[in-house]
């Protein structure tokens, strides 16, 4: 689920969270870099829920909805039990 994620925020998110490109955004990158291999660990619980959602949810169909928020709930959850 985290790399059907990652290849929809990178559809979406490009440039600002790519590191390797030169149109990234250090502001971008700090919340989350597509180029590292652990990007979601650094969104916070938050930003999951609000604004990483809300960026995506729009250019999904309703089953792309419903994974997408499954894919926010399971990283709240990981986290939760660290």
């Amino acid at each position: 689920m985290r790399a059907w994620a990652r290849e929809l925020a990178r559809a979406n998110c490009t440039p600002c969270h790519i590191r390797a490109l030169p149109d990234a955004k250090r502001a971008a990158l700090a919340i989350f870099d597509l180029d590292s291999e652990a990007w979601s660990s650094t969104i916070s619980s938050e930003r999951l829920r609000a604004g990483f959602t809300r960026r995506l949810h729009g250019r999904l169909d309703d089953a792309g909805r419903q994974r997408l928020r499954a894919f926010v709930e399971s990283e709240i959850g990981l986290r939760e039990k660290s």
